[in-house]
């Protein structure tokens, strides 16, 4: 008969923890370099009154509306210098556009589905630009002159 086989004792060995790298501490923070001014001067600027404050300016002397009958209807144009300049200056060359921002809106639909030959649209631009001081422009309406 054999012995029974005993087994040894179980020795338990203190296994180390994983060394954790020391924490690396990084450079304080600092903060970066000034940027140079692109526009030097902005702020002593804006630390006086401004020169001119549009909003705050009113218009002299504004001028009567232009007016024509075209069919019988009586129709008025605005002033340009009431309409905005972008706006004005996209409808330089394009007509169509020029007279949505100087007729009023209830008189637009009946204006453009009336019917006018290009020599009386002819004089209808030059008489606006007369009665306003407008400047004329070589083929500023858009039609052959």
């Amino acid at each position: 008969m054999t012995e029974p086989v005993h087994a040894a004792p179980a020795v338990s060995f203190p296994v180390p923890e994983p060394a954790m790298p020391a924490p690396v501490s990084a450079p304080p923070m600092q903060a970066p370099a000034p940027k140079p001014d692109p526009h030097p001067g902005i702020a002593a600027a804006n630390a006086r009154p401004a020169a001119m404050d549009l909003d705050k300016m009113e218009r002299e002397g504004a001028r009567a509306p232009f007016d024509f009958v075209l069919e019988g209807k009586r129709y008025l144009m605005s002033d340009p210098q009431e309409v905005d300049w972008q706006d004005l200056l996209a409808a330089m060359t394009n007509p169509h556009m020029f007279f949505r921002l100087v007729l009023p809106p209830e008189d637009r639909i009946q204006f453009f589905n009336t019917r006018l030959p290009a020599w009386k649209m002819n004089k209808l631009v030059d008489g606006y630009q007369e009665h306003y001081g407008i400047p004329s422009l070589p083929n500023a309406n858009g039609l052959p002159r």
